[in-house]
């Protein structure tokens, strides 16, 4: 995240102007000039989001995270980690 700034300032807003080299390839989707570059950024973060959420269902132990870990309450209700007889 500290380097999205000076990312988007250095290298995205000048290769997003009128003349730019990115401007050719993505010009259509965010537009040209101030702000463009950002806008990229945004829509980068946002597929790669989306492909890390998707990637979860991949792995078994993020998948069935539900079965395999148990409810707080259940944890909480014998604190000293003792069991009681029954």
């Amino acid at each position: 995240m500290i380097i999205v700034g000076p990312l988007a300032d250095n290298v995205m807003s000048p290769a997003m102007m009128p003349g730019g080299s990115l401007m050719p390839v993505f010009g259509w989707l965010v537009g040209v000039g101030a702000g463009a570059g950002m806008a990229l950024i945004f829509i980068f973060m946002g597929v790669i989001g989306t492909g890390v959420a998707l990637l979860g269902y991949v792995f078994s132990d993020v998948k069935d995270v539900k079965k395999k870990v148990p409810d707080y309450d259940t944890v909480n209700e014998n604190p000293s980690g003792v069991s009681s007889p029954s």
